[in-house]
């Protein structure tokens, strides 16, 4: 059936009769979403207790941050110094406790109890103070925007350089100058000054080290950060911290050989002697140097092997962390930080007394956001035999339909597509918002997890699905291994699998929202975080009143090769937003979107399934409604998972497993430091570490044993999280069963010849002849690769347009470059508000 058939038989048949036709198969949940879409109380009650949770949090941040831009001077340091003897009782070390410990701590006990979901139903009051904030003048609406960074997403990198780097550089500086200004230090101690400088600037960076890599953490949700763009704040600390930690050893090693003429080995490696428990042995093996004012007894060498140890640590960390490392060799770079990371956090304890006290916000942090994630996987992994998997799609590929034509043959190993689909309790369906992703596991496969995107199932209130590309060496291999041995039934032979979710950011939806266009690029497998989202944002604005957000328009542009990934999508996600019922001809907003065939024009015409000898490959296996392939527990979202749900009552056994954590593991700390360590020993600093760990594993140990209570089960959450909920269009298979008149409204969308080419100028937001389209959503299919131009044209008529992108990392690095091209041409424009920034957001395409 080609477009222009189809075209006419949509509008042969009156919209009113599809949505009639399509409200009796499906129960209609419309107008409960439009009743419960001002939820004016819970939204407004929800909202300030976020605001309230963000603004403490924002000022323990500014708590650490002026500790670590005033701390290096005179008044500063004296200050700091006086409030922890009050508080603490002790001024040197009770500083890291008070300044560094107290506000990380305390901004994380409070998300995790008082963060909730934030909800999809708008309050009047908010509706209306958008409508209103709309009209302010052009030059108010932009810097409300930068202040409250609305023009895209936070730039990480230029926070990490801001936040992390300048003030580093700035503690630096101010320690030098306090030991040396107004003193004439000979050039030995000016280096070892400086030295000591860039040693302690580690230890203060560490303390914030592993805070964006806790996957479950509370703040990462209160900044709206996804850990798969924390991320990018961990690996510029952690090339402050291994920067700062080489510099401060290689100037020690450059004191001791170049100015002090001292053997490297001798001052790194501890005589036979320094290494005995007896006091006697140990006394009289003290090493002798050629500088008397040389540090040189067994305790000083031993905190040099230390150092130098673990600065071979973090360099091997730093060097498998270089991307095409980590691309290539990612289990090597996985590897290299599960065993080299924690040498090398105990080698800098040992290496310095107080180097606990400025490791721990860090560690006790990680504690106690993963610990209880860690134990609850591994009950669930030693109890069941994974989640429920409901269907396993093969979708076929480009390359897959070249191999059956005799050509590149790779059977099992060509690239190929999944379509997973798993079980999921109607909690975790209605906690979903666009925007997550989940870490899957196949311990058949990998003893690794790897991160996917996730999406709703149309009309199941109890299944999700993930789709994903058969590209690299995980993917393919669990591809294969979701194929079923032949003479075996699939529950026996396909492996279990994991999940762990919900990550990443929620706000997804609110973003879109907040700009007039909002442009959608996708590229290939791209494509799947936009495919919930087009329904949630659709939804929203089908229900709200007119006028009540700022967006009018949204255009999606998915540029894809492969046809039959493109045919899977339209009948499964796209063809539900065309037929859906909330068409409504007073709509003030329009979605377009628009598919670009960029593959072999001979695969825009679709085989037939009875063709036998140009079919593309079937799938293997295919999903089914009578029984579940693999048999296991429905995929529920994490108990400690903070801002998981709209309600404080959940968040209680997060709250306790991070509290219990943070502050026994703090005071366990503290205990070790004060009774337990000594200034001239190593061996007893290892007990802080241990601790956290103990005390971590014994509190997550002990929540989970109490999570079984009936008092924590999750039960029926409140309906204002539901997520909406859509019905597909049957396809072909299905057709038959139908009563008659009903086939009219499932349009099967194959991919046809007929396709309209590419032009430069051929850019038009009108349908055109090429384009499915009701009163609200419309579609057209082109042949051709578009060019960036003609991609980020679409944003042109939006006075705050947004940019959302998914792709191959060329294609997304192209729309980077020319959207930040676009401003700095026009720089002046841009300052006069004549023309517009581009708020752009990005998708982790590869992690």
């Amino acid at each position: 059936m080609g477009l222009r058939q189809r075209k006419q038989q949509l509008q042969e048949q009156p919209l009113s009769t599809q949505c009639h036709e399509q409200q009796q198969q499906q129960p209609d949940c419309s107008s409960h979403q439009e009743e419960k879409f001002f939820d004016e109380n819970a939204s407004q009650k929800m909202t300030t207790m976020n605001r309230l949770v963000a603004l403490v949090s924002f000022l323990c941040a500014t708590w650490v941050l002026c500790y670590m831009l005033f701390s290096g001077i005179d008044p500063g340091r004296s200050m700091y110094a006086r409030m922890a003897d009050r508080v603490v009782g002790d001024p040197k070390g009770g500083g890291q406790i008070l300044h560094l410990a107290f506000p990380v701590l305390i901004a994380g006990s409070l998300a995790s109890l008082c963060w909730t979901l934030p909800s999809l139903s708008v309050s009047r009051r908010s509706a209306l103070s958008s409508l209103v904030r709309q009209q302010l003048p052009n030059w108010i609406y932009r810097c409300r925007h930068r202040l409250l960074f609305v023009e895209g997403e936070w730039k990480l990198d230029f926070l990490a350089w801001t936040l992390i780097l300048v003030p580093s550089v700035v503690f630096v500086f101010m320690v030098v100058y306090r030991h040396m200004h107004g003193k004439e230090l000979a050039l030995d101690d000016q280096v070892s000054v400086t030295s000591n400088a860039f040693g302690v600037v580690a230890e203060v960076v560490g303390s914030f080290l592993m805070i964006p890599v806790a996957r479950h953490s509370s703040l990462l949700k209160v900044v709206g950060w996804s850990p798969a763009r924390a991320v990018i704040l961990h690996i510029w600390t952690g090339r402050i911290f291994i920067l700062a930690v080489i510099v401060h050893g290689s100037m020690h090693m450059f004191r001791w050989v170049g100015l002090s003429n001292e053997s490297l080995v001798g001052m790194l490696v501890p005589p036979s002697g320094c290494w005995s428990m007896n006091s006697e042995t140990y006394n009289a093996a003290q090493p002798t140097c050629v500088d008397e004012d040389t540090d040189c007894t067994c305790y000083d060498i031993h905190r040099n092997l230390t150092g130098f140890l673990a600065g071979v640590a973090l360099l091997v960390i730093l060097i498998t962390s270089w991307y095409p490392i980590r691309r290539q060799c990612y289990r090597l770079f996985y590897m290299s930080h599960v065993i080299a990371a924690p040498l090398a956090i105990i080698l800098v304890v040992l290496h310095w007394n107080r180097s606990i006290l400025f490791m721990a916000p860090s560690l006790i942090y990680y504690t106690a956001s993963s610990f209880p994630v860690f134990v609850e996987s591994w009950g669930r992994q030693s109890t069941s035999k994974g989640v429920e998997v409901v269907s396993i799609d093969r979708i076929a590929s480009f390359a897959d339909w070249k191999g059956k034509q005799g050509a590149n043959s790779r059977g099992t190993n060509s690239t190929h597509y999944i379509s997973l689909t798993v079980r999921a309790t109607e909690a975790a369906v209605r906690q979903f918002r666009p925007g997550y992703y989940i870490q899957l596991l196949a311990p058949d496969v990998s003893a690794i997890s790897h991160p996917f995107t996730i999406n709703l199932v149309p009309a199941r209130h109890d299944q999700l699905r993930i789709i994903f590309k058969a590209t690299g060496n995980f993917t393919l291999q669990l591809s294969q291994s979701l194929q079923p041995q032949p003479q075996q039934p699939p529950s026996s032979s396909l492996p279990p699998i994991f999940l762990d979710g919900f990550l990443g950011s929620p706000s997804r939806v609110r973003e879109v929202l907040q700009h007039d266009v909002a442009t959608m690029v996708a590229g290939g497998i791209g494509i799947t975080p936009y495919l919930t989202l087009l329904h949630h944002v659709h939804d929203l604005l089908a229900q709200a009143p007119l006028n009540t957000f700022a967006t009018k328009r949204i255009v999606l542009l998915w540029i894809c090769r492969d046809a039959s990934l493109v045919e899977y999508v339209q009948r499964e996600y796209l063809q539900p937003l065309l037929t859906s019922h909330s068409h409504n001809d007073n709509a003030d907003f329009k979605i377009k979107i628009v598919v670009y065939h960029t593959g072999d024009h001979s695969m825009t015409a679709m085989p037939c399934s009875n063709d036998e000898e140009n079919a593309l490959p079937a799938s293997p296996v295919t999903g089914t409604e009578a029984a579940s392939l693999i048999q296991g527990r429905p995929f529920s979202p994490s108990r400690f998972s903070t801002g998981s749900s709209s309600s404080m009552k959940t968040n209680v056994l997060g709250f306790l497993a991070f509290s219990f954590t943070a502050w026994l593991g703090l005071a366990s700390v503290w205990w070790a430091y004060k009774h337990l360590q000594a200034k001239k020993e190593t061996v007893y600093r290892v007990a802080g570490p241990v601790f956290i760990v103990v005390v971590g594993l014994v509190v997550a140990v002990a929540i989970n044993m109490l999570s079984r209570l009936s008092c924590f089960q999750q039960d029926g959450e409140d309906s204002s999280t539901s997520s909406p909920m859509w019905s597909p269009v049957p396809s072909l298979d299905e057709e038959a069963a139908l009563p008659d008149g009903l086939v009219q409204s499932s349009i099967e969308m194959e991919t046809v010849g007929a396709v309209p080419d590419v032009n430069e100028g051929d850019v038009s937001d009108d349908d055109n002849d090429g384009a499915i389209s009701g009163s609200v959503v419309s579609m057209e299919e082109r042949r051709g690769r578009p060019s960036v131009h003609q991609l980020l044209k679409h944003a042109d008529n939006g006075r705050h347009p947004g940019l959302f992108t998914c792709g191959p990392l060329p294609l997304m690095k192209d729309i980077r470059e020319h959207t930040e091209e676009r401003c700095i041409m026009r720089l002046q424009q841009c300052m006069r508000g004549a023309s517009h920034n581009i708020a752009l957001y990005e998708e982790a395409f590869a992690m």
